[in-house]
């Protein structure tokens, strides 16, 4: 990984997960994605600065969330309206 701690994951591409994604994309931001599947089966989510959680599907992202905080308890986690610590 050429940026180690700068990893941004984005569950969910839907509509605001791709326009995260070419954003991101555009500052160079090393991202990994995935839409309809487990956290777990993404390299990088130990070493990820933040985790994004963009699903239409509440219960997909609590799941994903408590995934997401026994992986990497000090990466950040957001929603579409917020960015939160875990």
């Amino acid at each position: 990984m050429d940026h180690p701690g700068q990893l941004i994951v984005i569950c969910g591409l839907g509509g605001l997960g791709q326009a995260c994604l070419r954003t991101l994309r555009q500052f160079d931001v090393p991202v990994r994605y995935l839409d309809l599947s487990p956290p777990m089966g993404i390299d990088g989510i130990g070493q990820a600065r933040a985790v994004l959680l963009l699903s239409s599907y509440s219960g997909v992202n609590l799941e994903a969330a408590l995934q997401v905080r026994l992986l990497n308890p000090l990466a950040r986690g957001g929603g579409a309206a917020k960015l939160w610590r875990f």
